[in-house]
């Protein structure tokens, strides 16, 4: 993991090796001294960022209990964390859970769950940064009758934070990310034994070749994302 943060010219990393397939969590930062960190768990990350002129905000990566049975221990986690929440934070990641049925496609999501998820967030006082682009994060099944697209992956914030960062937005541009996200989740569930070192030396080995297999249209791809984002920005 050094070593790859070196390559990615970071400063500073922290990671949480996985539990068995699922779960694996990992922060990279650029500028060692903005950065403190103050917890970490199998399901979390929790850094303080010190922007100066006595801004300081929380950014905590979550990775939900994948187990429905177990999702109670994520709602858990976050009215823990949200008692340290005098500062505005932004939370980021799987949540593996969702807040309404329109999240998802396919077969209906057990109500329990969408109610004590969206019970949870009232309590500690987050609301969802809503994805523009395409709204599923992750399928399964494509192209068969059972094809399922979930909104698992989100960005919840306190007002402090959406106070601080009022033009923030959050863009999931899936057709230009395709290729990556398959790469990814096929090199990550590969191995159960690997760490989380070796699953993302693996993930960045094969992209390193998906990426030279696109070389040769690479500015055009970028020019793409970019009318993207600016057509999606005057929406």
């Amino acid at each position: 993991m050094e070593e790859l943060c070196s390559k990615l010219n970071f400063e500073g990393f922290i990671a949480v090796e996985p539990q068995e397939k699922s779960g694996g969590i990992a922060m990279f930062w650029q500028d060692a001294e903005k950065v403190t960190l103050l917890s970490f768990s199998k399901n979390h990350i929790d850094i303080l960022i010190n922007m100066g002129d006595n801004k300081e905000w929380r950014l905590i990566g979550i990775y939900g209990e994948p187990s429905r049975t177990q999702r109670f221990k994520t709602w858990e986690l976050l009215r823990n964390l949200s008692r340290d929440a005098n500062l505005p934070w932004c939370l980021i990641g799987d949540f593996n859970n969702v807040t309404s049925q329109d999240d998802k496609r396919g077969a209906a999501y057990p109500n329990n769950l969408i109610e004590g998820f969206n019970e949870c967030l009232l309590d500690v006082e987050l609301h969802d940064l809503d994805i523009i682009g395409h709204q599923y994060t992750w399928e399964r099944g494509k192209s068969t009758e059972n094809w399922i697209e979930i909104q698992l992956d989100r960005v919840f914030v306190n007002m402090q934070w959406s106070m601080l960062y009022q033009m923030a937005k959050v863009y999931n541009l899936e057709g230009s990310l395709l290729g990556t996200k398959h790469i990814i989740k096929d090199q990550w569930e590969e191995d159960i034994h690997y760490s989380v070192s070796q699953k993302v030396k693996k993930c960045a080995d094969s992209l390193d070749i998906w990426g030279r297999e696109i070389t040769s249209c690479f500015g055009k791809r970028i020019k793409e994302c970019k009318i993207k984002l600016n057509a999606l920005r005057q929406k």
